[in-house]
């Protein structure tokens, strides 16, 4: 990925889009996890444990590439990107909201 210009806002938008990115395929990794533990039952590691391993493991190459210091920034980044959502983003099931009831 080329780094984006040193203007605010094109920084963020390419860190928002490299998170959606990001969590699209960590959804696509999980639920294929999920299914594959719901047809053959749990295996000996929990699904956060065993993608824990997985991710580590594919990300290792970008400790030689980039160094502990850019990434203890990104896992900053994210960790603080990760909080925002949780804290402003709220999923509403609107059925609960009808009057019907």
């Amino acid at each position: 990925m080329e780094l984006p210009e040193t203007d605010a806002t094109a920084a963020l938008d390419a860190f928002t889009l490299a998170v959606m990115a990001s969590c699209g395929q960590l959804s696509l990794i999980i639920n294929h996890m999920h299914r594959f533990a719901a047809e053959h039952g749990p295996g000996e590691d929990s699904v956060p444990a065993v993608l824990h391993n997985l991710l580590r493991d594919v990300l290792r190459p970008l400790a030689d590439e980039h160094g502990a210091h850019d990434l203890a920034i990104a896992a900053q980044m994210l960790e603080s990107a990760t909080q925002s959502i949780g804290d402003e983003l709220f999923v509403v099931d609107l059925s609960r909201l009808d009057d019907d009831g």
